[in-house]
């Protein structure tokens, strides 16, 4: 019943049992989480299998691009684009850069080490109405099963249930959110009817769009990648007296919505309750130790690590003199302030002078010899 969306995570658990929780989610139809497995060891298979059909959307780590590439070569690989920030912010750091890069992974028609079929709306593949680029929803998932996750996954199923049978329209209300959005947009387009439901749509500030209502494509490919009609197919569905939400994708609506959350997940005693199966107790996976001293503290992103302002200046004396940058002692001239003199500083002038005075005379000394020698 859910989208054929699937984002792939893991995460850190910590306690008497370490070790990492992976989780594979997906999207419903009100562009909600929907979690389909989680473990806390290798899943052996997910039912998954290779094809056209699925979309899986990744936070770029070293061991799920080929693992992804292996075992299904033929499905459609996003990456989320806060993770490529991150790493691009690394070399090219700059909010002006930040931009740039959202821009044109937002872009359906903008014209690179990473394909940008994985990670930009202008190459992604229009089979599978997915527009998403980031991988929120396995981060906000991680947020939370790190306890109870049989119980979160079951009040979550059960409250969807219930949501889904007070919507108000046929669509949920974060889809039905974004129609009303494109509806201004729609107001400020002129649509044109060329035939067979083909309509050529101008907009007041530039730009010219086909639109095909029977196909349900707009050339923007707003429409296309999600499957909700933008403001441009908007304007030419209003030009016919229907609604919006009639053009809107099958996997939005309440029916298949319902789908995703129907069964039910059931409740189970605690543990002292649990009746004797008879069978070897399980044992919990084998702990492995890392190399090294453990670390106490996980390693932040580069958008995490904060670097503090600078001190306010404080009022300086007049007669201050600003010093000058710290130099190397190899090769520089060091001058005493108290003498004069080079080869020493002031702390050491003392000791200095009284070597110099000792060396000035046995120096007048040897010219004393010196010179009554060559008198005699």
């Amino acid at each position: 019943g859910c989208r054929p969306v699937i984002g792939l995570d893991g995460c850190h658990v910590k306690g008497p049992y370490p070790g990492q929780i992976l989780t594979a989610v997906g999207v419903d139809g009100n562009n909600g989480s929907f979690p389909i497995a989680y473990a806390v060891v290798e899943i052996e298979n997910l039912k998954i299998t290779n094809g056209l059909s699925y979309v899986f959307i990744s936070d770029k780590q070293k061991g799920l691009i080929p693992a992804i590439e292996t075992l299904l070569p033929t499905v459609e690989h996003m990456m989320c684009v806060r993770h490529l920030h991150n790493n691009f912010r690394s070399a090219h750091s700059g909010v002006a850069l930040k931009h740039i890069l959202w821009a044109a992974a937002r872009a359906t028609t903008m014209p690179c080490k990473i394909p940008a079929k994985n990670w930009s709306r202008s190459h992604f593949d229009t089979r599978f109405k997915c527009d998403l680029l980031l991988n929120n929803l396995c981060e906000s998932f991680n947020s939370a099963i790190v306890d109870r996750i049989r119980v979160l996954v079951m009040l979550r199923m059960a409250n969807r249930r219930a949501a889904c049978q007070k919507w108000k329209h046929p669509v949920g209300p974060r889809i039905f959110k974004i129609i009303e959005k494109n509806k201004l947009d729609a107001s400020t387009c002129i649509p044109r009817l060329a035939g067979l439901q083909t309509y050529q749509v101008t907009h007041m500030y530039g730009g010219e769009f086909v639109v095909d209502l029977r196909a349900r494509t707009c050339s923007c490919r707003r429409w296309d990648l999600c499957g909700i009609p933008c403001g441009h197919a908007i304007s030419a569905i209003f030009q016919r007296d229907e609604s919006p939400i009639d053009y809107v994708d099958e996997c939005y609506k309440p029916a298949t919505y319902m789908k995703s959350y129907g069964p039910m997940i059931y409740p189970i005693p605690s543990m002292d309750q649990w009746a004797k199966s008879g069978h070897p107790p399980i044992h919990p996976p084998t702990v492995r130790v890392q190399p090294g001293r453990p670390k106490k503290t996980r390693s932040k992103e580069p958008a995490e690590i904060v670097v503090p302002p600078p001190p306010p200046p404080h009022p300086m004396p007049p007669n201050y003199v600003q010093p000058r940058d710290k130099l190397r002692r190899l090769f520089i001239k060091i001058t005493c302030r108290r003498c004069g003199q080079s080869g020493h500083n002031r702390a050491t002038c003392d000791r200095h002078s009284s070597e110099k005075q000792q060396a000035n005379a046995s120096v007048a000394q040897k010219e004393v010899h010196t010179e009554g020698g060559a008198v005699r």
